[in-house]
């Protein structure tokens, strides 16, 4: 039970106007605090627990892989030996009548099992529906939807452990549940879609589990499967062996026509050596004809001679045409590698994508509120320091009675102590009532994931309602203590510290309101670089705003200026005969790991192109990069940048020779004749058509169709949902810097309450007292607030890339002049109606101050 001393003293601070207002101030900044603070990191852990969870429950896959050709029992019984478990996901892309694309699959039943969030299981004739793709449509359970003309009964919405960042390809930069989604259906409804009616062709995908095989082995087994060429089928891959046999079989029918003009020029021989033994015979029957003709024998000779040569030349060409048959039959490939993707877990954007977001999250607001807790812990220390200088006499009279020490810390200590407490505890209940739904529901707006509960973490209530408290038990009892040792009698007349250090002001040269303002500045000049501190967390807050907002602007409006073509068609094999009305390009995907997440790159092999910026590459062991990639990676021209081709299982090297003006991704450039050389591909092949009008491309030969409107439209979503995050923090910046710049301000107006109605009784007027008590501490703001913008910008262009570390997008984040005056503005906006309220606090103040504290 608390002592009745500290009662009696508790109850006479919530009496006092001044000491409510403090008590009201320090409350809301403590809530406010705990509230964001709470909020973020309780949803961060929320979704981290929940999916760890869901990964065990809903078995998440370890990765999958993409086949050309479906694998046979035969292949698979192998692999399953290792200890590996499979699914196969197979797919196939439908555009809808709204344009979006819809992801149709087989009801999952072992690997990556569908989470429901509303419904049940599909049967025939019905569907699962992705939830945020149904949400931004307003479908819901029991309605109809309409795919590839056939009409489907929704059975339920639900998300996918492998689909969390709902991506159409993991090259993607962002999801758009309005433009992408999925659903599945039973087994007999998937076997009855069409695949001609698809957008590509259907996709051969593979979920695995490891159960006893290591990774890297797994994946050289996998690596291994190759695909049987007498064995082919599939339209696309028939024509993709045509393309890849056809200099064979040129050479092939050259040797053919060659044997064959051989046969004829023999046969024409053996004509003209059958016509001159006749003429020789005939010849012979007229001795006095032949003799006319010295060298008729040398003819004949020479014919015959030329009929043994041409049966040689004859026998040769056979042999020739055979020999060529057999090289070129051992040339000729059996099989043809039968991967077209492999994606292990960690490298899919896909899956865990806001456990990845709500880490990152997690680890920056743990530093913000460990510093608007040390924040909160200085204003606490001011508070309680004005409080003891404003009581003195009566600190005094009550040690001289006999209070002990003991009891006064306690008295003073214990209404701050229970202050911080319970804010903290409000902060952290209406976190739990809202702010936590609230941030999760944002998280939830964008990624595919469930209804998480909140995690009631243990250490989110200590940081609540215990840590705050201890840092002012600490700091407060040491503070009070040094205040409490001084003579009673000193304090009883309250005899005045010099606040103003050794250091001498001189006078000279100088007026007496500079010489006050002066004077006044060096006394609560710790009080006001506590004001320069609440400013520089506001500043780290609306930088974090400026630079988002900066970020998803380019994501939203660098595709509608930069994007050159329309359509881009991805084919499922290489051609060495694209179709013609496009712009043929040679295109790999490979990746590149930054703060611990892998970002995938496209390497384009292209020349002289209406669809890209020009660049300059010399030589096969340079590439030019585009200036987004360049400032994700923070390279410049003449460094060293390495990728990785997971597929390929290659390393790749190269100087960067130059940095394209093109800021769409992660995106390089090269010479279309070094691409093929890189990749081993023939001469000519492309894999990828660039165009601004549709192309007659059968849906087969596709993997995917990309439009320029989707990835403007995804761009614009992305934007807008980020907005309510941009008036938080600019509302949060302004709110905090406030508080503390009236907190702090009003603390200095009181202590100099004794000089002020000593002024008063001088006769100096309103405007005259707020120069000497006001304007020096704002003008030391405003001049501070000078050189912590440069420097907040600067450290948080070091923070910032590790808080947007998963997103595959980069820009340097530069401030005009313009901007810098804007952010000043904003705050200077926020001290002058700061001035009129504390200019009323002086109005306020009555001249009988001085003479109440008189001995």
């Amino acid at each position: 039970m608390m002592p009745r001393f500290t009662t009696l003293m508790l109850r006479r601070s919530l009496r006092d106007r001044n000491s409510r207002f403090h008590l009201v101030a320090l409350f809301i900044l403590i809530v406010t605090g705990v509230y964001f603070v709470v909020s973020v990191l309780g949803a961060s852990y929320s979704i981290i627990d929940g999916t760890q969870r869901l990964d065990e429950s809903h078995r998440t896959e370890d990765g999958y892989f993409d086949t050309y050709m479906p694998l046979t029992e035969a292949e698979l019984k192998p692999l399953e030996d290792l200890g590996v478990e499979f699914e196969r996901h197979f797919s196939l892309d439908f555009e809808l009548a709204d344009q979006s694309i819809l992801r149709l699959e087989r009801l999952r039943e072992q690997i990556d099992r569908a989470w429901i969030m509303d419904g049940e299981l599909p049967k025939n004739g019905e569907i699962l529906l992705e939830y945020n793709y149904a949400r931004e449509r307003n479908l819901h359970v029991s309605d109809s939807y309409e795919i590839s003309g056939r009409s489907y009964r929704i059975a339920g919405l639900m998300v996918l452990p492998d689909y969390d960042c709902c991506l159409q390809e993991i090259s993607d930069v962002n999801a758009d549940a309005s433009a992408f989604g999925l659903a599945l259906l039973s087994p007999e409804d998937y076997d009855k879609l069409d695949p001609k009616q698809a957008l590509r062709a259907e996709r051969y995908s593979y979920s695995y589990l490891l159960h006893s095989v290591e990774a890297e082995r797994f994946k050289k087994e996998v690596m291994k499967l190759e695909i049987d060429l007498e064995d082919v089928s599939e339209p696309a891959l028939e024509a993709y062996v045509e393309e890849k046999m056809a200099d064979i079989d040129k050479i092939l029918d050259a040797s053919h026509e060659l044997e064959t003009g051989g046969l004829d020029f023999t046969d024409g021989v053996e004509k003209l050596q059958k016509g001159s033994e006749d003429l020789k015979k005939a010849l012979e029957r007229l001795p006095e004809i032949f003799g006319i003709f010295p060298d008729a024998n040398e003819y004949f000779d020479g014919v015959k001679d030329l009929a043994d040569g041409s049966e040689e030349y004859r026998d040769g060409l056979r042999r020739l045409h055979g020999e060529l048959e057999d090289a070129t039959n051992e040339l000729r490939p059996k099989t043809i590698p039968n991967i077209a993707a492999f994606v292990p877990r960690d490298h899919n954007p896909r899956i865990h994508g806001a456990k990845i977001d709500a880490e990152i999250d997690s680890s920056m607001t743990l530093i913000i509120g460990i510093f608007v807790f040390f924040l909160c812990t200085y204003v606490i220390m001011n508070v309680l320091k004005s409080q003891i200088e404003k009581e003195r006499p009566m600190i005094g009279t009550l040690l001289a009675l006999g209070v002990r020490q003991r009891e006064l810390i306690q008295a003073y200590l214990t209404p701050m102590i229970l202050l911080t407490f319970v804010a903290g505890l409000c902060g952290y209940i209406a976190s739990l009532i809202y702010g936590i739904e609230w941030s999760s529901s944002s998280t939830r707006s964008y990624f595919s994931i469930p209804h998480y509960p909140p995690s009631l973490n243990f250490g989110l209530i200590l940081y609540s309602c215990v840590a705050l408290p201890i840092l002012t038990l600490l700091a407060g009892y040491d503070q009070l203590r040094r205040s409490f040792e001084k003579d009673p009698l000193d304090l009883i007349r309250n005899t005045q510290e010099q606040r103003i250090g050794r250091v001498k002001i001189s006078s000279k040269y100088r007026s007496f309101f500079s010489l006050m303002q002066g004077r006044q500045l060096k006394a609560e000049f710790s009080s006001a670089l506590l004001v320069l501190g609440g400013i520089l967390l506001s500043l780290f807050l609306l930088h974090i705003c400026v630079m988002s907002m900066m970020l998803t602007g380019g994501i939203r409006d660098v595709p509608g200026q930069e994007l050159r073509y329309d359509l881009m068609y991805v084919l499922k094999f290489p051609t060495t005969q694209p179709p013609e009305g496009g712009e043929a390009a040679l295109v790999q995907s490979v990746e590149r790991d930054f703060q611990g997440n892998r970002m995938d790159i496209t390497m384009i092999g292209i020349d002289d192109s209406q669809f890209f910026p020009s660049f300059k590459v010399e030589s096969s062991s340079e590439i030019a990069v585009s200036a987004s990639l360049a400032a994700k990676f923070n390279v410049e021209v003449g460094d060293e940048i390495s990728f990785v081709d997971s597929i390929r299982d290659r390393y790749y090297a190269f100087r960067v020779s130059d940095i394209v003006p093109y800021h769409v991704g992660m995106t390089a450039f090269m010479p279309v004749k070094h691409m093929e050389k890189l990749l081993g591909e023939p001469k000519g092949s492309r894999n990828v058509i660039f165009s601004n009008q549709a192309l007659d491309i059968p849906n087969e030969r596709l993997t995917a169709t990309v439009h320029k409107e989707d990835l403007i439209k995804a761009g614009v979503i992305f934007y807008n949902l980020m907005k309510n995050f941009y008036y938080i923090l600019t509302g949060s910046s302004m709110l905090l810097s406030s508080v503390v710049l009236i907190q702090m301000l009003k603390i200095m107006i009181h202590r100099s309450t004794r000089s002020i109605s000593l002024f008063k009784i001088f006769g100096f007027r309103k405007r005259e007292l707020r120069r000497l008590f006001l304007d020096g501490q704002v003008i030391f703001i405003l001049i501070g607030l000078i050189p912590l913008l440069p420097l907040t910008k600067w450290m948080m262009d070091i923070l910032y890339p590790q808080m947007v570390a998963n997103v595959a997008w980069g820009c340097k984040m530069v401030y005009s002049w313009q901007l810098y005056l804007l952010i000043y503005a904003g705050f200077v906006a926020i001290i002058f109606p700061t001035l009129l309220y504390l200019q009323h606090k002086i109005k306020q103040i009555s001249v009988q101050e001085v003479l109440q504290e008189r001995e």
